[in-house]
């Protein structure tokens, strides 16, 4: 099956997407992501380590974070709903805690990435070592 798509805007909401298969749709989906990220010019910056408001000290989005290379152990990414439940993680700094009082939170090694996406009121937190981020599309997962 032969797909096409058309760029006007008339003509995208005329597409019949119930008809699809989920194959096709994904299909579409990484096209359309691909083609999106290839239009942005994101540039990558480096932040340190620390505790950012979403929407005060970093503005909402989807971002790549990657490890320095310099970095000798891993360290922690997250994203927590309020300053208590980064409190409540902080003071006994553990794996069990992080899943419990996060909303998304990931290790971090050198020269590995890590996606997280942030929206405002967020409280996002990095711990110790060398990063850069970049703000990006997150691609689709079905």
């Amino acid at each position: 099956m032969t797909l096409v798509l058309c760029a006007a805007t008339g003509l995208a909401e005329s597409v019949d997407l119930s008809q699809m298969t989920l194959d096709e749709l994904i299909t579409i989906q990484k096209r359309v992501d691909d083609e999106i990220r290839s239009r942005l010019s994101f540039s990558s910056f480096s932040i340190y380590p620390g505790t950012y408001v979403v929407g005060t000290d970093i503005k909402a989005g989807a971002y790549v974070i990657t490890g320095g290379s310099n970095m000798e152990y891993s360290s922690v990414a997250a994203v927590f709903e309020s300053q208590e439940n980064l409190l409540e993680y902080v003071s006994w700094d553990s794996s069990d805690n992080l899943q419990k009082y996060s909303k998304h939170a990931a290790y971090i090694r050198a020269n590995n990435d890590v996606y997280i996406s942030l929206t405002d009121g967020d409280i996002f937190y990095l711990g110790a070592g060398f990063y850069t981020i970049k703000e990006t599309v997150v691609p689709f997962q079905p």
